[in-house]
């Protein structure tokens, strides 16, 4: 039997069934765009230039079949590439007219709105807020961020809406994530709790990174690398100088230890234009070292 969820019984024996594989060195996923595309446009012909478009698209899907089918739809109006930058831009983006299709089958939003209404209300509200995380996140991190229980973690795997990684990350699918960040109702309030959860984390780290401790610090931030970029992007936008402050000499210190320089130069830059001609002189004077900085690593030397 075929379920969305644990059926929960004792005889129970579950395998997960999971999308098509998405790797160029298994052509599963590709194989069945180019079927489907084919059925749209009989002349379609997927060369070197289709392929990496075809396997970001079949990602973006996490290779679930309805979407490939879907996406391979728009084949005869639309190149790949364009398809692949519709999707990542609108879920609604995918869907199917097909008389002799499901209603709930009709698009991808159908399929998760199918599924949305079959969660209690705490369990749409607990999905809804982990939806601010980026890359995946720990159960510390559920709980800091949006108060979610253990139980209400395992219910989310159990429903198919979660995946726990062999690692103990938890992680929701990009294209999951974009409807049900559509559903949260106290955005701005979860989003502030989770920047500052994550800038307070790598501030916290700062010693280790300059001391005996500095692999496991730099494993940590980088397992944490894409919820940090995203909560230095909100601190930034809504001028939380206090977090930003406490966190700076972290960031730097990765940013040189991994060499990111050209990023380094972006967020830095970006973090001195915001705070230029404020109260917040120090922060300024931070960001902007540390932007020449990163400048002079570039040799950007007349800017630096």
């Amino acid at each position: 039997v075929t379920s969305r969820e644990r059926l929960n019984l004792r005889g129970e024996w579950a395998i997960e069934v999971e999308g098509l594989p998405t790797q160029e060195n298994d052509p599963s996923a590709v194989e069945l765009f180019v079927q489907s595309a084919r059925r749209t446009s009989a002349n379609f012909v997927a060369d070197k230039t289709h392929l990496p478009h075809i396997i970001r698209i079949c990602q973006l899907v996490n290779g679930m079949p309805l979407g490939i089918e879907m996406a391979a739809a728009w084949t005869h109006v639309m190149s790949c590439a364009e398809i692949a930058a519709e999707i990542e831009r609108d879920l609604n983006f995918l869907d199917s007219n097909l008389r002799d299709m499901p209603e709930r089958h009709r698009s991808l939003r159908a399929v998760f709105d199918h599924s949305w209404r079959l969660l209690t209300s705490a369990e749409q509200q607990t999905l809804s807020q982990l939806a601010v995380f980026q890359g995946g996140f720990t159960r510390e991190a559920a709980t800091a961020v949006t108060n979610a229980s253990l139980s209400s973690l395992s219910s989310l795997v159990d429903k198919s809406l979660l995946r726990r990684e062999l690692n103990g990350r938890y992680n929701i699918h990009k294209i999951l994530r974009q409807y049900a960040s559509d559903q949260i109702d106290n955005y701005d309030a979860v989003t502030a709790r989770y920047a500052q959860y994550y800038l307070q984390q790598i501030a916290s780290l700062s010693a280790d990174l300059r001391g005996a401790k500095q692999r496991e610090a730099l494993e940590v931030i980088s397992g944490e690398m894409e919820n940090i970029r995203a909560s230095w992007r909100w601190g930034v936008a809504y001028g939380d100088a206090a977090s930003l402050t406490r966190a700076m000499e972290s960031l730097y210190t990765v940013y040189e230890i991994r060499s990111w320089y050209p990023e380094a130069v972006e967020v830095f830059r970006a973090t001195a234009e915001k705070f230029a001609d404020t109260e917040h002189e120090l922060l300024w004077c931070q960001a902007m070292a540390r932007h020449g900085w990163f400048c002079y690593r570039i040799t950007q030397y007349d800017t630096a």
